[in-house]
């Protein structure tokens, strides 16, 4: 179990929906796409950067995810004004809302 091997591991969850207009494997009973990585190499690799300001200004954050299949890429390309949430937290221990916002812009690229 990775949990008693590894309790110092973080784990990411990102939360993109909901898209009432499809059906496909990768999306849950709520209709949204959802990421999740354990920090080990069996799942998704999951980067992000939230910059937090003190104004009640828009919060400025990157999310990149990494080997995403054409399909869900695609479907991400169109996801536009759908709302986002990040969630964080170590391997024994709950998850916490980091991010609620929106998507402005998503694109694709090969590194």
């Amino acid at each position: 179990m990775i949990e008693s091997a590894f309790p110092f591991l973080r784990q990411v969850k990102v939360t993109i929906g909901p898209y009432n207009d499809l059906t496909t494997q990768n999306l849950d009973d709520k209709l949204a796409l959802v990421f999740k990585g354990d920090g080990t190499q069996d799942f998704f690799r999951i980067k992000f950067s939230i910059h937090k300001h003190k104004m009640t200004t828009a919060t400025p954050t990157v999310v990149q995810l990494y080997n995403l299949k054409t399909e869900t890429r695609s479907i991400l390309a169109n996801s536009r004004n759908k709302s986002i949430t990040i969630e964080a937290g170590w391997i024994n221990t709950k998850l916490y809302t980091l991010f609620n916002g929106s998507v402005t812009t998503s694109f694709s690229r090969r590194q």
